[in-house]
């Protein structure tokens, strides 16, 4: 064989081993591409589950804070319904104590005036 050929043999394993090292690279950045994209979708639900569940508590938060709103409110009214109802009571015991005490006033004038006029029966007779 001659030097130029054995050479040309060479160069030719040379090139071949090169390519077999270009499809292990590739081989190895297909798979690293894979295992990425499968880290990135594992986080993406990752994310979007952690999303869902912070969504959940926010509404359940937002739930329990309108029925505490709501009950505060069912509060207010009663105490405000019971204040108008105090209040109506207390006007309608004033009204009936003001007529009794008129009532009771107007007695003792008629009885007074019974007293003078039998003073002044008495003192003309």
């Amino acid at each position: 064989m001659s030097p130029s050929l054995g050479s040309t043999v060479e160069n030719k394993d040379a090139i071949m081993g090169r390519h077999d090292w270009d499809d292990r690279w590739a081989a190895i950045d297909r798979k690293y591409a894979e295992e990425m994209a499968a880290s990135d979708r594992a986080y993406a639900e990752a994310m979007a589950a952690n999303a869902k569940r912070h969504a959940e508590r926010v509404a359940a938060r937002k739930k329990e804070e309108a029925i505490a709103a709501m009950e505060r409110w069912k509060a207010e009214e009663h105490i405000k319904a019971k204040a108008k109802a105090d209040e109506e009571e207390f006007q309608r015991r004033r009204v009936a104590f003001q007529d009794w005490l008129a009532k009771t006033r107007m007695k003792q004038i008629l009885s007074l005036h019974d007293v003078e006029k039998n003073i002044v029966a008495y003192c003309e007779g």
